[in-house]
Formats: C-alpha cells, sequence, structure tokens
C-alpha cells in the first residue's frame, strides 16, 4: 500500500492483514493512515459548524472584542503576521503587525 489511496483506517488494516503478519500491524498501520498527508488534506470534516447566535449589544469601550492572527503572510519589513482587533461598541479595526505568531 505504498502511498496509494486507501479507503481508512480499519479497512487498510484489514486489506494489509489479508497479505502480511508482523505484531503491531494495526496500530502501525493506523500510525500511518493518521500521518498520511494526502488523507489529511482530502478529510471531511463533519458536525464542525456552530449554531448561529446573536451578539449582546456591547455596553462600552472593550465590552466585546474580536481578535484573529492572520499569517504566515509575504514578509513586510520583516513583519509576516497581523493581530486584527475589532471593538463591537466603536465598531472600529485595527491590526498591529509581527514577526512571530506566539507574541
Amino acid at each position: 500500500m505504498h502511498n496509494l489511496s486507501h479507503p481508512g483506517i480499519r479497512r487498510s488494516v484489514h486489506l494489509m492483514k489479508q497479505r502480511f503478519v508482523w505484531p503491531s500491524i494495526s496500530s502501525d498501520v493506523a500510525k500511518w493512515a493518521r500521518h498520511c498527508l494526502a488523507c489529511q488534506k482530502s478529510k471531511i470534516h463533519r458536525h464542525t459548524r456552530s449554531p448561529l447566535s446573536s451578539f449582546q449589544e456591547p455596553s462600552q469601550h472593550f465590552d466585546h472584542v474580536h481578535l484573529d492572527l492572520i499569517g504566515p503572510l509575504p514578509p513586510s519589513n520583516g513583519h509576516n503576521y497581523c493581530l486584527t482587533m475589532i471593538d463591537r461598541f466603536f465598531e472600529m479595526a485595527t491590526g498591529p503587525t509581527s514577526q512571530r505568531h506566539n507574541c
């Protein structure tokens, strides 16, 4: 099964056991399938959306702030990450840049 298309962990283990035998075949095949880059890219994620809801109106500055880190981006003056911040009270956005994503 050298990087061929495979049908998931359970079925891959079953197919391998039909042709090969070694003590840790199940865990080895499971580990291989979990680290398969092609599988991770095409994996179907179900139930990943949260239900829609509404936010309460903020009563003061910094009462409700949205934060998000964007990057890595193409470098500009050595910075390749941008932290976006939106204050819902003033509906104002700012976006300081950073060289690291763990700031």
